[in-house]
This record gives structure tokens, sequence and C-alpha cells, in this order.
């Protein structure tokens, strides 16, 4: 039943609108919709898990679903070629592309400005704090409880600042729990969902964005940590290896190895040199890889090239 209703759902917005391309994010959410609105030619755009971790989780009838979704589009997008290569195994006949997202890097871009302390002090951080930045959502999938034990090995004068999107009640009192049998709590700040405008001041107020997920794509959190100037800490994953180089724009660690981490921030704080290495290198790959005009324009071009063959 629900999903005859979202068939005739997506049909009716389809026959209202008339779209002369339809574009799913998401294959096994947004990506099946777009399929089943009938709108054609149909691109796909995956964002790591959908395709990496996802499909093995579909019951049955999901999975047919997400092969004829793939099956019947014209072209597919992704941030990195090895999920890229992945989905051309399920659309072999689709136009592939690479695309990046970007960001805006223009708020990013400024010079960390004077006033970084004003956020500082808001927060009831010292000023000549040594502030660490973990700026995706707060899910078991991100070693959150990981940083925490990193943060851990860290002495007074570290601070750990989460700024989160979105977070299950239950998994943000386990976290809190935990870093009060550490005795972290006075050293760690919790900062939820803030207009996107304001999230330049975050990277700016910090001295490290750190970033340990189990799987990924390519999120735009290294984009704005190169734009912002503020070196970047990351685990590896396979996915990654296209744009990151280790000791150069980022500084990548085992993703489930609080040591490891631990030791490599400190390495950035102890090293003037090294973290201007860091931040240098890190520039250059912001306006390599995450120009979001640039990346914009790889998309478009996808899309007129789909069109001249429709036409």
């Amino acid at each position: 039943e629900g999903l005859l209703h979202l068939w005739k759902e997506t049909r009716a917005i389809a026959r209202h609108f008339h779209p002369d391309i339809v574009h799913g994010h998401d294959i096994t959410d947004s990506g099946i919709r777009a399929y089943l609105s009938g709108a054609r030619p149909l691109v796909l755009t995956a964002w790591g898990s959908d395709i990496l971790l996802e499909p093995e989780r579909l019951s049955l009838f999901r999975k047919f679903l997400f092969r004829r979704t793939l099956a019947n589009s014209s072209g597919i997008t992704s941030n990195n070629n090895r999920i890229l290569q992945k989905l051309m195994g399920y659309a072999p006949n689709a136009k592939p592309t690479i695309y990046r997202f970007g960001i805006n890097g223009k708020s990013f871009l400024k010079t960390k400005p004077n006033n970084r302390n004003r956020l500082r002090s808001e927060l009831s951080i010292p000023e000549n704090s040594f502030v660490i930045l973990s700026p995706r959502n707060l899910a078991p999938v991100y070693n959150i409880e990981t940083i925490i034990r990193a943060f851990h090995r860290l002495p007074e004068g570290y601070f750990l600042l989460f700024k989160y999107f979105a977070v299950e009640p239950s998994y943000l009192e386990k976290l809190k729990t935990l870093t009060d049998s550490l005795d972290l709590e006075h050293r760690i700040r919790w900062v939820g969902k803030v207009p996107h405008r304001e999230l330049p001041k975050y990277y700016h107020a910090s001295d490290v964005v750190i970033s340990v997920p189990d799987s990924d794509s390519l999120p735009v959190t290294f984009f704005e940590s190169w734009a912002s100037s503020t070196p970047l800490v990351c685990g590896f994953l396979p996915t990654y290896s296209e744009i990151l180089h280790n000791n150069l724009n980022c500084t990548l660690v085992n993703h489930r190895n609080p040591e490891e981490i631990a030791n490599a921030i400190q390495a950035i704080h102890n090293d003037v040199i090294f973290m201007e290495t860091l931040i240098s290198e890190g520039l250059t790959s912001f306006y390599n890889y995450g120009n979001k005009d640039k990346e914009f324009e790889r998309l478009l071009n996808l899309y007129k090239e789909l069109l001249e063959a429709c036409a």
C-alpha cells in the first residue's frame, strides 16, 4: 500500500511539472522515487552507504526496485571513482560522471577572523585552548565514541566541539554517559543544528577538524575544512584515496584507534611548520576539488549531453 501510494504520488508530480530530466539523490530512497515517477531521462547520484551498505539490507522486492532503478538510468554520478565503478556494474549503459558537489567557499575562505574568540567565549572555551571540531552527525557510523576515547588521551587545554545536525536522543544520552565516566564533560561542547550561514565560524574557531567514519563517500566536510584553513585529521577509507594525501592535505589515521588519533592531533599542535603545510595544501585541494561552480558545470554538461541524445 505504501509503495502504491508512492508510485501514484511521484507519477502525479511528474505529470504536473513535466521535467526535462529527473535526478534522484540517494539511490535507495529518492533514486527509487525518481524511477517510479516515470520521467526520463533519469540521473542517479550515489551518496555512499546507499550503494556500499544499503543494498544488502533491502528486502527482496526493494532489491528488485533498486536494480530496476539503476538499469533504467541514463546518467550516474558519484564523488569518487570507486563508487562510480560499483554503479556501472548495475548500470552499464548509463553515462558516468564524477560530481563532487563542492561548496560555496566565500564565507569559509575568509582568513580566520580576529573575533574567532567570540564563539569560544559564547561556548565557555578559554581563548588559548586547542579546539577540535567534529562536524559530522552523531551516529555510530561516524565513530563518535572513538573520538571521545581519543580525546580522553589529550591533556587539559584541549577542547572538543561536536557540531551536529541530527542525533537519536538515546544515542546522545549514551555519549554523554561516556563523557561523564571519563570526566570529560567540562571540556566537551555539544552544538546542534544552526543556520548554514553560521557554519564557517565553527571552523574558524577551531584548530583541527576530525572525521573518522566507518563508511563514507567524499564529504563536503573536507572542502569546508580546507577552505577555512583548518587542518584535517581523518580515517583512511578507499573512497578518499583519489584526493587525500597523508601529511600534505590531511593526516590519515586508523579510524578505530584512539591512541593514533590523539597522537595525530598532538603532532599538529606541536609542529607549526607541519600545521602550515596542512593548511597550504588544503587550500590548494579545495580549489582543485571543492569549488561548487566548477563541480556544477560538470553536472550541467551531463544534463546537456543526455538531452541532446533524446532530441
